[in-house]
């Protein structure tokens, strides 16, 4: 009875070890690693910020010297695309300051743009990531306006006025 005790004992013994040694092997397999995945959205805007020619602060022309350059307000860009962005500008009146049929040709200034404006210009292409357009805030400059005094030479007084829209297109 002692021996069938022993036996029993020893076969219970290598029982639990089979036991313990399969819960090991089973635990150490399924641990893994993963890949852990970060999406960072597409950030793409333009927003303007009129600071100057507003109903309540209209820009003066004169014959002598029509208008030098003038601030007219900021453009924020913020973009994080890798290929870059467009940014487009739109005018009305083709580039002009209206007054009925009467007209004052004018230029914009945006970073290293200065010319006129009309439908669709690209007043900036950008070909890679731009840091400081990815940042939290964006990428603000001046927007400004320049008026020849031929342009004004011959035109009635008044009050003049186009609408400029602007556009950004992620590449």
């Amino acid at each position: 009875m002692l021996s069938t005790s022993l036996r029993q004992i020893s076969t219970r013994a290598l029982l639990t070890l089979g036991l313990t040694v399969g819960a090991m092997t089973a635990f150490t397999s399924a641990v893994k690693a993963e890949e852990v995945f970060v999406n960072n959205p597409a950030t793409g805007s333009v927003a303007f910020t009129q600071t100057a020619g507003a109903a309540g602060s209209k820009l003066g022309v004169t014959l002598a010297s029509g208008l030098a350059s003038t601030k007219i307000g900021d453009l924020n860009v913020k973009s994080n695309s890798a290929a870059g962005y467009t940014v487009k500008a739109t005018s009305a009146n083709a580039g002009k300051f209206l007054q009925g049929a009467n007209e004052i040709a004018y230029t914009m200034q945006f970073a290293a743009f200065n010319a006129v404006i009309g439908t669709d210009t690209v007043i900036e292409d950008v070909s890679l990531l731009n840091t400081d357009a990815a940042s939290v805030s964006g990428l603000t400059r001046d927007v400004s306006v320049t008026v020849a005094n031929t342009a004004v030479q011959g035109k009635p007084s008044g009050d003049y006025t186009d609408t400029v829209t602007f556009a950004f297109v992620t590449k």
